[in-house]
């Protein structure tokens, strides 16, 4: 009996009712290493939404620099992964093909 890798056929499920979730801000950061000298075998990656605040039209540019300076805007979390160093190089080489793409099509 030989140990060979088993393959599946899936397919992405496809929700109509399902509403994107807007994403301005993008954090990754390593987990943890299992023992001494150890490499970090996890990446947490959390996408996140983040409002401006409300400005009023014709409101003094000099008065909102000051209370921009002081004001903590806050970022809502809208998903989080853990994923592996392998699926991390897969999904930036899935991002680099497709803005490669819509590069290509946007100066075409």
């Amino acid at each position: 009996m030989t140990d060979q890798p088993t393959s599946f056929n899936v397919q992405w499920l496809q929700d109509p009712t399902a509403v994107p979730s807007p994403v301005n801000q993008v954090w990754i950061q390593g987990g943890p290493a299992a023992g001494q000298n150890a490499t970090t075998d996890m990446f947490y990656l959390t996408l996140g939404h983040v409002m401006p605040p409300a400005v009023q039209p014709g409101s003094d540019q000099e008065a909102i620099a000051e209370a921009a300076a002081a004001m903590t805007l806050l970022i809502t979390p809208v998903g989080r992964f853990a994923i592996t160093p392998e699926r991390l190089r897969e999904l930036r080489d899935l991002l680099t093909v497709t803005l490669d793409q819509y590069d290509g099509q946007a100066q075409g």
